[in-house]
């Protein structure tokens, strides 16, 4: 059972997932697995993506009592209401680890201006840390749920050290090959 449940964290795509999530024996991975797809909807990376979309928002009071309640319904994407437990850190890692793959291997977010110029890689793990603060800290102390937060900010910051930890060691493989 450990090696199915370790390809299932794994495995990047949706559907590699839910296929060997029927091998799994475990109700409570494949009921995070369920509150994290919705119609095959990844539900924590649009959460995370729309409460970045909201840093336009902090500036303007007047929409802060109708913006809480959407951010309120992205941090419950993400689990803010659930009870946080191994599985569904496991869940927040896999996430994490995609959405830093993603951006670290995206042109448009690894561009200055625009498109014009490319950031290097130490400043994209700074808009990558920038962001885990926005999204983490900064947002939800704007709307009053800084202390809700403060797991999911700790398991950001440790699996975005992680990943640059396992980025630093293929560039090293690659050379040495």
């Amino acid at each position: 059972m450990e090696e199915i449940i370790k390809k299932y964290y794994s495995l990047k795509e949706y559907a590699d997932r839910k296929t060997i999530l029927d091998e799994i024996d475990d109700p409570r991975i494949k009921e995070v697995f369920h509150k994290r797809y919705k119609k095959e909807l990844d539900q924590f990376m649009y959460a995370w993506v729309m409460i970045v979309g909201l840093k336009n928002e902090m500036d303007k009071i007047i929409f802060k009592n109708s913006r809480k309640k959407d951010f309120t319904e992205y941090m419950n994407m993400l689990g803010m209401n659930e009870t946080i437990d191994e599985v569904w850190i496991k869940e927040w890692k896999h996430f994490l680890m995609s959405y830093f793959q993603i951006s670290t291997n995206s042109k448009e977010y690894a561009s200055k201006f625009f498109g014009i110029g490319s950031l290097k890689e130490e400043q994209v793990y700074t808009k990558l840390t920038n962001e885990i603060k926005l999204v983490t800290q900064k947002i939800p102390a704007f709307y009053g749920y800084e202390n809700e937060c403060k797991k999911l900010n700790q398991v950001a910051n440790e699996t975005l050290e992680e990943f640059k930890e396992l980025k630093r060691r293929q560039s090293e493989v690659s050379w040495t090959i």
